[in-house]
């Protein structure tokens, strides 16, 4: 019997959980995103945003509703900043 041949997986870039911050605050507090810290970073880790935000944003957004939808989550009325920013991504419904 031949073997399964297993397809190695595609990483296009920082995941979900590096661009998290960033879509919450526009703001990237942690490095995440590999661009340091400080106002410089920010500006480079908000264009990369604004780049992945297409491809993650729904994910991020069903994720954060999630999350929030727990009884013991930290409640905030606020929309993260990506959806203020970017607007709603491709294939996101509330």
């Amino acid at each position: 019997m031949p073997a399964k041949v297993r397809r190695a997986k595609r990483r296009s870039g920082p995941s979900l959980d590096a661009y998290a911050m960033v879509f919450e605050t526009g703001h990237d507090f942690f490095g995440d995103l590999g661009f340091g810290q400080g106002s410089v970073s920010d500006e480079h880790a908000r264009a990369a945003a604004r780049e992945a935000w297409p491809e993650l944003g729904a994910a991020f957004l069903q994720e954060r509703a999630d999350r929030l939808a727990r009884p013991d989550a930290v409640r905030k009325s606020d929309q993260p900043w990506a959806l203020e920013t970017f607007g709603p991504p491709p294939g996101w419904r509330r």
